[in-house]
């Protein structure tokens, strides 16, 4: 005899209790968020749906007989469950390998400029993985948070870029043979260098001019969201918590790096000065003015101290990074 298709009570309490779980497991991991809700949502209706198209499907194969397909959706409802709540786990688990990921990726970062030349290509590589990692980390988050995480890949983004610029006319100032007696006898070479030394010196204070706003700019992007949102706090804390430690270090590693840029063009004017009588002879540098030879000794002894400070302070750049 045939009968209509029906869930039985143990179907119903089983199902109750299965997507309760999941709801505990998903709101416990994730939060309570659009995110965590949505996903929920998605994982609600396929445990029940599927389950409920096979037990159908095996009502049919018995023939329509009463309770038909009623154990097959026990069987179903469990098995996608135990799925569903495992995938939370998996998913908690990728969120965290994706921000260790990152951390990774800066330490890399961190290795790279430790080298005496940085290579652009590997640098640019790193940063892409970064990258990466920040929008896998945004499609997998919602509300504030993943305005946070937005906001932190585009200071990323921006930082790089400038640390990146002054890193490339850093680099082209240590391969241009400075102080390089033989190199710099005539004028044509001399212009060469300045235009070297004039970028790099740009290129510094680019940097410190935006190092010293990049509060500024973080507030301005944060003006949208709600500022007593505990995840806003939490990084606006975090944030300033970090930069009270790297602004002290990254001015005085800039500013150093723009004094010496300006002793470097002090020195190339006394070689352009028409007035200042010099000469080398391919191994003792010598002036025919006791006070030239003297201002010149000064000079060179104030870019030692700059080179002295700009190396002392870059190995504490790499540790505050």
């Amino acid at each position: 005899m045939k009968h209509p298709f029906a869930v039985s009570k143990t179907n119903i309490i089983l199902a109750a209790v299965c997507i309760g779980i999941i709801g505990l497991l998903t709101f416990r991991v994730n939060g309570l968020s659009s995110y965590a809700i949505g996903t929920f949502v998605g994982r609600f209706v396929f445990v029940l749906v599927f389950p409920l198209i096979v037990a159908v499907l095996a009502w049919f194969i018995t023939g329509r007989k009463e309770g038909g397909g009623q154990i097959m959706f026990n069987i179903v409802l469990v098995i996608l469950s135990f799925g569903a709540a495992t995938n939370v786990f998996d998913n908690a688990k990728e969120d965290r390998q994706q921000l260790a990921n990152v951390q990774s990726n800066i330490g890399e970062l961190r290795n790279l400029y430790s080298q005496d030349s940085v290579p652009q290509a590997s640098v640019d590589s790193v940063s892409t993985a970064i990258i990466k990692n920040f929008n896998k980390m945004i499609l997998r988050s919602s509300g504030a948070e993943r305005e946070i995480i937005k906001i932190s890949k585009e200071m990323f983004i921006q930082t790089t870029r400038f640390a990146s610029n002054w890193n490339n006319s850093f680099d082209r100032l240590n391969n241009a043979g400075l102080i390089d007696y033989s190199k710099i006898q005539d004028t044509q070479s001399r212009n060469e260098q300045r235009k070297i030394i004039v970028e790099y010196q740009k290129m510094s204070k680019i940097y410190l001019r935006f190092f010293l706003s990049r509060k500024t700019i973080l507030n301005k992007k944060l003006e949208h969201l709600d500022p007593n949102n505990p995840t806003v706090v939490g990084f606006k804390n975090g944030f300033t918590s970090k930069d009270s430690i790297q602004r002290p270090v990254m001015i005085s590693y800039l500013k150093s790096n723009i004094n010496y840029g300006q002793n470097l063009l002090s020195v190339l004017d006394m070689f352009d000065d028409p007035n200042v009588g010099w000469h080398y002879d391919g191994t003792v540098l010598e002036f025919d003015n006791y006070n030239d030879e003297l201002k010149y000794n000064m000079l060179y002894e104030s870019m030692d101290s700059n080179i002295n400070s700009i190396n002392r302070l870059h190995e504490r750049v790499l540790e505050i990074m």
